[in-house]
């Protein structure tokens, strides 16, 4: 991946993280987040694909997790 910082410079990075989930398709305008003394330690910034599927794994978990502590109170009280 190549992106230029704010003073013009060039940089290329690889992204070790890749999803078909991801919304950064290629030739599309993203954030990327980066240290300005070191460019080369970037991150891509805004949504991708891994943290929505994070984010479906977990809300999805939320429901059995209640329905598990609604389960054991019930047998306790």
């Amino acid at each position: 991946m190549r992106f230029y910082t704010a003073s013009g410079e060039g940089v290329e990075i690889w992204n070790p993280y890749s999803t078909n989930l991801s919304l950064n398709r290629v030739g599309s305008k993203f954030k990327v987040l980066y240290n300005p003394s070191n460019p080369r330690d970037a991150r891509i910034g805004g949504v991708n694909g891994a943290g929505c599927l994070a984010f479906m794994l977990f809300s999805i978990g939320i429901p059995f997790a209640l329905s598990g502590v609604f389960a054991l109170l019930r047998l306790f009280f």
